[in-house]
């Protein structure tokens, strides 16, 4: 369901929960417990808190379970039956379920869970405000790092679809260069995401209240 907004400028989001999460060990990563949940459910409420207009959800690994994690939240599901294939097959499949009906798309990453909704406003509201129907990529930015999520106006979306480097989107954002805006983020651990053991027990321990 799409929000109801003001703006003219919608934005939609791939938040892509495809991975098989192989550096974690046995475990899948994305479901292991944080706060009253999940750590994707955490992740996915912060994002759907946020002014986005759209959401679906890209499955993969262990698709059944992503879902019964998110089966409190309405919203649109989509499988990646190549998720194996690499992250780049999971953000295509997203944007062929949006079927090219908004302004911006946001490529949200399941693992990152201390991005906070501001953020990801501070992100979409940055694209609303210099989008002129132009190609425009909306870049996150903390001191001389680059991370995610990104934000890419409509015009790119035949790039995505035939783009063949399976990492994602990064070679296309380092071709238009261009067509780049960085914003800076206040908050200094929205990139660290999680890969390791290592990662969780910091997120554990860092003890991030679920609701912020």
């Amino acid at each position: 369901m799409i929000k109801k907004s003001n703006d003219i400028m919608t934005t939609a989001a791939i938040f892509v929960a495809a991975g098989s999460s192989t550096r974690m060990g046995e475990k899948n990563k994305l479901l292991l417990p944080y706060g009253d949940s999940t750590l994707v459910y955490h992740t996915f409420t912060q994002l759907q808190k946020s002014v986005i207009n759209k959401i679906v959800i890209v499955t993969g690994f262990e698709a059944n379970k992503i879902k019964m994690a998110l089966h409190k939240k309405d919203t649109q599901f989509v499988h990646n039956e190549k998720h194996f294939s690499g992250l780049s097959s999971s953000i295509q499949t997203g944007i062929k379920a949006l079927a090219n009906k908004f302004d911006a798309y946001m490529i949200a990453l399941s693992d990152m869970p201390y991005l906070k909704t501001a953020d990801y406003n501070k992100l979409i509201n940055a694209f609303r405000l210099s989008y002129k129907f132009q190609p425009l990529i909306i870049v996150p930015q903390i001191g001389e790092c680059n991370g995610n999520p990104v934000i890419f106006s409509k015009e790119f979306i035949p790039e995505i679809l035939n783009h063949k480097k399976p990492e994602g989107c990064k070679a296309i954002i380092q071709k238009n260069n261009k067509f780049v805006k960085f914003v800076s983020l206040n908050n200094l651990k929205a990139f660290n995401d999680i890969d390791l053991p290592k990662d969780y027990q910091k997120l554990i321990n860092v003890r991030i209240r679920p609701n912020n």
